[in-house]
């Protein structure tokens, strides 16, 4: 996962080579994703919400979607 914005690590050059290094060391369970308008640390810009509200930057909702879906995914019930 990375974001869109990401200058550091570049999703369109490295995703596809996490993704092939991950599958050569076994892991078959490989998913990709790019957040929109998120940077390296998955943040997005300020800006103001659809109620009008300020927002400073914070994680991407869809980041944090994607970690809890995985979380889920991974540990499950087991994880309660």
């Amino acid at each position: 996962m990375t974001g869109a914005d990401d200058w550091v690590v570049p999703a369109v050059q490295n995703l596809p080579l996490f993704a092939h290094d991950a599958r050569l060391a076994g892991n078959d369970r490989v998913t990709t994703l790019v957040i929109p308008r998120a940077d390296h640390r998955l943040e997005q810009p300020p800006h103001t919400g659809a109620d009008g509200r300020w927002r400073f930057c914070a994680i991407a909702p869809e980041a944090r979607a994607a970690i809890a879906a995985f979380l889920r995914g991974t540990v499950g019930a087991a994880g309660r």
